[in-house]
C-alpha cells in the first residue's frame, strides 16, 4: 500500500478554481494544509474563493488567468514559486465546452475546446513538471475530465477526452523516476 499524499506545507496550482469542482478542490486542499495558487478567468469570483480560504486559516492566492494565453503556463508556475517558494501539485480542472451533434459542430467553437481543454492543460503539465523535477522533490497532477468525454457525437466530448488523457497518458512513465504521479478523472 502507497503512503497517503501529504499536503501540509505543500502547494499547488488549482486550475478552474473560481466555482465547481475547481473551487471544491482548492478549498479541500487548503483545508488539508496545502497552498494554493487559483487560477481562473473570472477574476471577481476567484478572489474571492481566495478570500474565503484565507478567512478559514488557509494559504491562497487568485491569480486570474485565461488559459487560452499560451504564456498562461510558466506565467502560473512562476506565480505559485513566488507566492510560495515551491511548487507540488496541479490540479488541471479548467475547460471549456459547446454540446452538439459532431456534424453541427462549430470549427471555431471546436478549435477553442482544443485549445482550452488539451493544448493548454499539456502546457500547464509540462511547466510544472519542469519545476517539480528540477527541484527534485516529486510532485502529483490530477486531470480533471468532463463527462461529455464519454458521449458519442459531442465534438467537444472529443476534447474533453483528449485533455484527460493526453498530458498523462506518457508522462506517467516518464515522469515516474523523478517521483511526479498523475492521475485522471
Amino acid at each position: 500500500m502507497s503512503e497517503p499524499l501529504a499536503l501540509a506545507g505543500r502547494v499547488a496550482i488549482v486550475t478552474g478554481a473560481s466555482a465547481g469542482l475547481g473551487e471544491i478542490m482548492a478549498r479541500g486542499l487548503a483545508g488539508a494544509g496545502c497552498g494554493v495558487l487559483l487560477a481562473a478567468r473570472r477574476a471577481e469570483r476567484l478572489h474571492a474563493v481566495a478570500e474565503g480560504i484565507v478567512a478559514g486559516g488557509g494559504r491562497a492566492v487568485a491569480h486570474p488567468a485565461d488559459l487560452r494565453d499560451p504564456g498562461h503556463a510558466q506565467e502560473l508556475v512562476d506565480a505559485a514559486l513566488d507566492a510560495f517558494g515551491r511548487l507540488d501539485g496541479v490540479v488541471l480542472n479548467a475547460a471549456t465546452a459547446t454540446v452538439a451533434p459532431a456534424e453541427a459542430e462549430d470549427p471555431a467553437a471546436f478549435a477553442d475546446v482544443m485549445t482550452v481543454n488539451v493544448s493548454a492543460q499539456a502546457a500547464l503539465a509540462a511547466a510544472a513538471a519542469r519545476a517539480m523535477i528540477a527541484a527534485g522533490h516529486g510532485g502529483w497532477m490530477i486531470l480533471m475530465g468532463s463527462i461529455l468525454g464519454r458521449r458519442a457525437g459531442t465534438g467537444p466530448g472529443v476534447g474533453a477526452t483528449w485533455r484527460r488523457r493526453s498530458p498523462s497518458r506518457g508522462s506517467p512513465v516518464s515522469w515516474r523516476a523523478s517521483g511526479l504521479r498523475t492521475a485522471s478523472g
